[in-house]
């Protein structure tokens, strides 16, 4: 097998996305600018097309991936299992036969992922404003402008949005049982709304009858502002 020299990116990468066409630009990888850069369009696909540059001589290939894109502020995306494409070339192309390579067999890959990343987004903020609205009017109801997110955890966790109050201790005996307190947690789905667990404690059974005479009502009955 004949010895391959190591192309160097700086250069083929933004002849590549001279040949992609309009709206095309290059970026040198922050990192490694010698062997990765990224080509993005104006409309927000972005390719990185990289070396490996510890690989042998003898097995020296351009690689091109499509990249995920980031998402809006405060929206987690995790493990969308969408395959945004990935191709391997001769490292003795040229820019144009790169540029074709990945116009044929990357790019229609990234397009299509892309449209399935979209909708993923969309189902995640319209979740995030059904849970926003939730907590704004439970904070409203604790009269508490403290709602925060957990910082650790899975990203399903980090999703959810949280609260508390604590009330005033009757008497000075086993205060940490006579303290009324609620802890709220609200996460939403998009086929089902926001939902809500609360945790209550401390509470005088005569409290405690009325929380679940409310909720049997609600259930025996219905909501009138929900119709």
């Amino acid at each position: 097998m004949v010895s391959t020299a190591l192309p160097d990116i700086r250069t083929l990468a933004p002849a590549v996305a001279t040949c992609l066409g309009a709206g095309w630009k290059s970026e040198p990888h922050p990192e490694h600018p010698h062997a990765s850069a990224f080509l993005t369009h104006e409309d927000g696909r972005q390719v990185r097309l990289y070396v490996d540059q510890y690989a042998s001589p003898r097995a020296v290939r351009v690689q091109a991936s499509g990249q995920e894109p980031t998402p809006p502020v405060g929206i987690l995306v995790k493990d969308t299992g969408i395959d945004f494409g990935h191709i391997t070339m001769a490292a003795t192309k040229s820019a144009r036969q790169i540029a074709a390579d990945m116009s044929r067999r990357l790019l229609p890959t990234l397009a299509a992922s892309l449209v399935q990343w979209q909708a993923r987004v969309d189902k995640l903020c319209a979740e995030e404003a059904q849970r926003t609205a939730a907590a704004d009017c439970l904070a409203t109801a604790l009269r508490t402008t403290s709602v925060t997110r957990a910082t650790h955890g899975s990203t399903w966790d980090k999703r959810k949005l949280h609260m508390g109050w604590t009330g005033t201790a009757r008497g000075t005996e086993r205060q940490w049982m006579t303290t009324p307190r609620a802890s709220v947690e609200v996460d939403a789905d998009s086929s089902s709304g926001a939902y809500v667990k609360i945790e209550l404690s401390g509470l005088t059974a005569t409290q405690a009858e009325r929380v679940l005479r409310a909720l049997l009502d609600e259930e025996q009955h219905g909501n009138p502002s929900d119709s």
